[in-house]
């Protein structure tokens, strides 16, 4: 029996800017995974493979877009510092 092949190293990054150009121009609601599966030439199953449902895809876009931003607020909440003038 044959072993089920791995997904290729890029296939996650390409659903996740697929979803992120389809959330962007279409929201949460307008966007379906046959869209991104689409979008990313994948099927809808690899899709499934990486993440459980459209809702966990969207929640990693949203955090990999923001953590940079929390980090950065946090690093200067710490600065003891006082502001620039």
């Amino acid at each position: 029996m044959a072993r089920p092949k791995s997904p290729l190293p890029d296939t996650r990054n390409r659903i996740l800017n697929a979803a992120c150009d389809e959330f962007g121009a279409h929201g949460f609601a307008g966007t379906t995974v046959d869209r991104i599966a689409r979008r990313a030439r994948v099927n809808k199953a690899m899709i499934y493979y990486h993440f459980p449902n459209k809702r966990a895809l969207y929640t990693c876009i949203i955090r990999d877009v923001f953590a940079p931003i929390t980090e950065r607020v946090r690093a200067a909440m710490a600065n003891d510092a006082p502001p620039a003038k």
